[in-house]
């Protein structure tokens, strides 16, 4: 029953408009998680929401630093251009830096050192998803989960693409990372995983990680 009424809620929030969606986004998650978390049997639901809802907070923080080179002559905005370039289901991470304008998302130095938690956080995020690929498989018991959820799969993406471009900029603000081979590039490679999931939500999990 509880997932039913979420599922009429999604069903009603996806019916708004997309400026009414963006406004009470933040609202919505936060009552979906409190519905998951009614019944023992949500919470893994809730605890996946509750990731999603830093994630786009972080987000929302992260592209608010983003100032147009010069206002009068963009018809959109740094952070929608970034949204577009994801959109188009690239999986180069430098491939996408190529068709952004580098002067519209430098940040100063100073600043984005003080982002490196946040940063590191994101960077914890993407591997955990993909650490829990091989044990998870698309379910109709499953009603949620963040890592069948495109949106939030595309917002994360997006994040990879401004710590990349961020780390030309100040490489201490970097996440780290503990790897066995010291010319391991990861967050290309973390990328380009998210990036084939999002193509096809039910790929084998076993097929995407042999792939890579």
């Amino acid at each position: 029953m509880l997932d039913a009424l979420c599922d009429r809620l999604s069903e009603s929030f996806n019916k708004q408009s997309t400026a009414v969606q963006q406004f009470f986004f933040e609202r919505y998650l936060c009552i979906k998680t409190s519905l998951y978390r009614l019944s023992a049997q949500g919470h893994n639901k809730a605890n996946d929401l509750t990731l999603f809802l830093m994630l786009h907070s972080i987000s929302t923080a992260f592209k608010s630093l983003l100032r147009p080179s010069e206002m009068s002559s963009h018809d959109k905005s740094p952070a929608d251009s970034l949204t577009g370039v994801i959109a188009e289901g690239q999986c180069d991470i430098d491939n996408v830096l190529m068709h952004l304008e580098a002067k519209e998302f430098t940040v100063e130095p100073s600043t984005l050192q003080s982002l490196q938690q946040l940063i590191q956080w994101i960077a914890d995020l993407a591997l955990n998803l993909l650490v829990k690929l091989p044990d998870s498989r698309p379910s109709a018991t499953k009603p949620y989960e963040l890592l069948r959820d495109v949106k939030a799969l595309n917002v994360l993406r997006e994040m990879l693409v401004l710590i990349r471009i961020w780390g030309l900029l100040r490489p201490a603000c970097l996440p780290v990372f503990t790897k066995s081979d010291a010319t391991l590039d990861v967050l290309p490679l973390v990328f380009r995983l998210l990036s084939r999931l999002v193509q096809n939500i039910s790929e084998p999990d076993d097929t995407l990680i042999g792939k890579s």
